[in-house]
C-alpha cells in the first residue's frame, strides 16, 4: 500500500499514545466525522480490556500517553493536547485524568481507557472501554487517514502501515513512547536473619534477596536491613549496579546473615522505614519484607504505620511457613502485595515481576537459563498473536560465586538480536 496516500497535514512527529512494554489492538475506524467528510478517528484498546463492558467498572492496568509535548485542554469524557500551531491530538473515553490543565511532555500520563466517565452511558457511543484517537488542525478534526504514529501510517480502511509490514483491525501495536511515570526506585530490603523451628528457609531468604537485585533498575537504590530481636546490620541505600556489576556491600550483606536468635517483626520494620524515610530520594519508594513472618514476641501491633504514613507500600515474601497471616496483613495495610515462595516456579521472574509492579510498568515474559563459559545459551520466546514488535532484555543472577566470575564474565553479556519470524508465526 502507498504509505504517503491520503495524508493529513501534520507539522509534528508522534508517538504511538499509550506507554511502551504493551501492545494494543486495533478495534475499529477510521470512523466519526471531519472536515473532509471522512473518518476522523481510529479506536485502540489495551491488553486487558477484551471482553470488558462499560457497565462493568473497569479500570485497566495500562495508561494512556500524549502522542507529543504541548497544553492539555480538558474536555467531558476527553482530553485535547493542543501541540502549537493550530494542532491538536485528541483521546475520547478517558478516566483517572492524571491531568487537566498545564503543559505536558511526551509520553506523560494523561488517564485510562473507559466508556462515558463524565456522563451517562450511551452517551459517548461507546460499548467497550477504548481509547478514540483523533487530531485537530485549524478547529477541524481531520480525516485520520494519512497520520504517522512511530512510522506506521493510518490507512483508508483502517490498516496501519510501516515498511512493508501492515496491521489492521485486531492486530496489535507496540509502543515505544518515551518514559515519563518513574524508571527508579529507592526500595529498602527487611531480611529475616533469625534461626526457624520449622526448618530452616535461609537459602530462600538469601535467594529472594539476589533475585531482586538482579531485577533491580540500572538507576535503582536498594538498602537492606537485617534483623533478628535487633537489627543485625544495615546497609543504607546505594546504588545497586556498579561497574562490575552488582554492588560488593549490598552483596556482602546478603551474603553474611546469620540465622539464629528470635524474631521480632517490629524492629525490621521499623528499621526498614528510618531508612526510607531518612535516605530515600526518589520519587518511587517501596520495602520488601524478606521473611517466615513469624513474629516470637507477644503483641506484633502494626509497625508498618509508618510506612502507611509515609504512602510507601510494603510487599512481603514468605520464605517459610508459621507467619503467613502477619505477612499478609502487613502487605494488605500498606497497598503492598504478598508472594508466598512456594508457590513461585521462578523466583528470579517473580522479584523482575514485583520490581517492575513498583516502577508501575508492564512486565513482559520471562524465565532463567543456566549460562556456561565459551558456550551459547539460547532462549526462545513466543510473540502472541497480532504483536508486531518485541524487545528483548537480559541481566545476570549472579550466586556469590568466584570474583572472576562476577567481574570478568558478567560485564561481558551480550543479547543477540532476535530473528523475526515467518510470517505467518509472527501474525
Amino acid at each position: 500500500k502507498d504509505e504517503g496516500a491520503h495524508a493529513s497535514q501534520q507539522p509534528i512527529g508522534l508517538w504511538l499514545p499509550w506507554e511502551a512494554g504493551s501492545a494494543w489492538r486495533i478495534t475499529f475506524g477510521p470512523h466519526g466525522t471531519s472536515s473532509d467528510g471522512s473518518g476522523s478517528a481510529l479506536d485502540f484498546q489495551p491488553p486487558d480490556a477484551g471482553g470488558a463492558g462499560c457497565e462493568s467498572g473497569f479500570s485497566s492496568r495500562y495508561w494512556v500517553v500524549a502522542a507529543a509535548s504541548g497544553r492539555v485542554i480538558d474536555l467531558p469524557n476527553a482530553l485535547e493536547v493542543d501541540h502549537g500551531g493550530g494542532f491538536r491530538t485528541g483521546y475520547m473515553h478517558i478516566q483517572e485524568k492524571q491531568v487537566t490543565s498545564g503543559e505536558v511532555v511526551a509520553g506523560e500520563r494523561l488517564g485510562k481507557v473507559s466508556c462515558c466517565p463524565d456522563g451517562p452511558v450511551g452517551s459517548c457511543w461507546a460499548t467497550a472501554p477504548h481509547l478514540h484517537f483523533y487530531t485537530v488542525l485549524q478547529g477541524e478534526k481531520q480525516g485520520i487517514a494519512g497520520v504517522n504514529l512511530e512510522g506506521w501510517v493510518v490507512q483508508q480502511d483502517g490498516c496501519m502501515v510501516r515498511g512493508g509490514q501492515s496491521v489492521c483491525v485486531g492486530g496489535g501495536l507496540a509502543s515505544n513512547a518515551p518514559a515519563s511515570s518513574p524508571q527508579k526506585a529507592d526500595v529498602v530490603l527487611m531480611l529475616d536473619a533469625t534461626g526457624d523451628a520449622n526448618g530452616d528457609p535461609q537459602r530462600a531468604r538469601l535467594a529472594a534477596a539476589r533475585a531482586y537485585l538482579a531485577a533491580a533498575g540500572p538507576d535503582d537504590r536498594v538498602g537492606i536491613v537485617t534483623y533478628n530481636s535487633l537489627v543485625h546490620g544495615v546497609t543504607h541505600l546505594r546504588e545497586v549496579t556498579g561497574k562490575s556489576g552488582i554492588d560488593d556491600e549490598l552483596l556482602h550483606r546478603i551474603d553474611t546473615v546469620g540465622a539464629d536468635g528470635l524474631a521480632d517483626l517490629r524492629v525490621g520494620i521499623r528499621a526498614g522505614c528510618r531508612e526510607l524515610q531518612q535516605l530515600g530520594k526518589a520519587e518511587t519508594k517501596a520495602a520488601v519484607l524478606i521473611s517466615d513472618g513469624v513474629h516470637d514476641f507477644r503483641r506484633l501491633g502494626s509497625p508498618q504505620d509508618c510506612f502507611k504514613q509515609l504512602h510507601v507500600p510494603v510487599h512481603t515474601v514468605a520464605v517459610g511457613p508459621g507467619g503467613e497471616e502477619n505477612l499478609k496483613q502487613i502487605s494488605g495495610d500498606t497497598g503492598g502485595q504478598f508472594i508466598n515462595v512456594s508457590e513461585v516456579k521462578d523466583l528470579a521472574c517473580e522479584m523482575h515481576r514485583l520490581r517492575m509492579l513498583i516502577v508501575e510498568r508492564e512486565a513482559g515474559a520471562c524465565r532463567t537459563d543456566s549460562a556456561f563459559v565459551d558456550k551459547t545459551t539460547r532462549v526462545n520466546f513466543e510473540i502472541p498473536a497480532g504483536q508486531s514488535e518485541a524487545t528483548f532484555s537480559a541481566t545476570w543472577l549472579r550466586p556469590s560465586l568466584t570474583r572472576y566470575f562476577r567481574r570478568k564474565l558478567a560485564p561481558g553479556l551480550s543479547v543477540s538480536p532476535a530473528r523475526k519470524p515467518r510470517p505467518r508465526a509472527w501474525r
